[in-house]
């Protein structure tokens, strides 16, 4: 199981569910080297993105980012009906002892999302009144 609270990372005005996460490269996971930042729960994102600002990063700690493919990305608000052209990189991201080997996505935001492609290994208990969540994994 992991938990943890409520944090006001994607809103000031509106906690929500929200975990420091681990982020590298093959190469980086088997020098030990990676990133860490907060990241929120997205169950309306079929994929995790990553800020754009963590590619310069693991470019910069030379951890080998890997650019797999392009993806066209849209927003819930999102005027542009085909979305965004966007690079998609494969990243291991790690949440509490689980390790996930995902392709994502870069967004303009300064937090991680954490899509559908790793939320569906869990079974979440959202504890609102208690600003708190549980996360069983079923992977």
């Amino acid at each position: 199981m992991i938990s943890d609270v409520y944090g006001y990372t994607q809103t000031p005005t509106c906690p929500g569910p929200e975990v420091l996460v681990t982020l590298t490269t093959p190469l980086g996971q088997r020098v030990g080297k990676g990133i860490s930042c907060k990241a929120v729960f997205d169950s309306g994102s079929p994929m995790t993105c990553m800020p754009e600002y963590m590619v310069r990063e693991l470019v910069r700690m030379q951890l080998a980012l890997r650019e797999v493919g392009y993806v066209n990305v849209r927003g819930v608000n999102s005027s542009n009906r085909n979305g965004r052209r966007r690079s998609k990189y494969e990243i291991i991201i790690q949440i509490g002892a689980c390790v996930f080997l995902v392709e994502v996505v870069t967004v303009n935001r300064h937090y991680i999302l954490i899509g559908r492609d790793i939320l569906n290994n869990f079974e979440f208990v959202l504890d609102g009144p208690n600003k708190g969540w549980r996360a069983y994994v079923k992977c």
